[in-house]
């Protein structure tokens, strides 16, 4: 269940926080599994990555406050392609969980044993010039 999800800049984050186990001290990159459920199909998607060093899991926040605190790292990546509503997209590696699909120039060192992550996932169907957050374009 999501920490926190909000607005920002006409963008949707939907983000979760997590517990790192104690030897994981860097992220090398990601596994990505964009849905489209948006009734459009567009023809280039923006994956927006945000990762924070400081999630407030005490259930407590102030209206103002995300939930999530010291950007450590983000990343932006686009792709090109049919991409239809009702399927979802996997951006992985042949061998998921293990190398990541989404792959980090530099390793983010982890801060401590939790981090949260935020993600922005926008279509496109002009051929990536310009991009919009759609409603039921989500994270899965």
């Amino acid at each position: 269940m999501p920490l926190a999800t909000r607005l920002v800049q006409r963008q949707h984050l939907h983000g979760d926080g997590y517990n790192a186990a104690s030897r994981n001290q860097a992220l090398t990159g990601f596994d990505l599994y964009p849905v489209n459920l948006s009734g459009v199909t567009y023809n280039a998607l923006q994956l927006d990555i945000y990762v924070w060093g400081n999630v407030n899991t005490s259930g407590h926040r102030q209206r103002h406050d995300t939930g999530f605190q010291q950007l450590i790292g983000s990343l932006c990546c686009q792709a090109t392609g049919t991409f239809s509503s009702g399927f979802y997209f996997p951006f992985e590696s042949a061998t998921p969980g293990v190398t990541p699909g989404v792959t980090l120039t530099t390793p983010l060192t982890i801060p401590g044993t939790t981090i949260g992550i935020t993600f922005s996932y926008q279509g496109s169907t002009d051929g990536g010039t310009t991009f919009a957050t759609a409603n039921n374009l989500h994270v899965r």
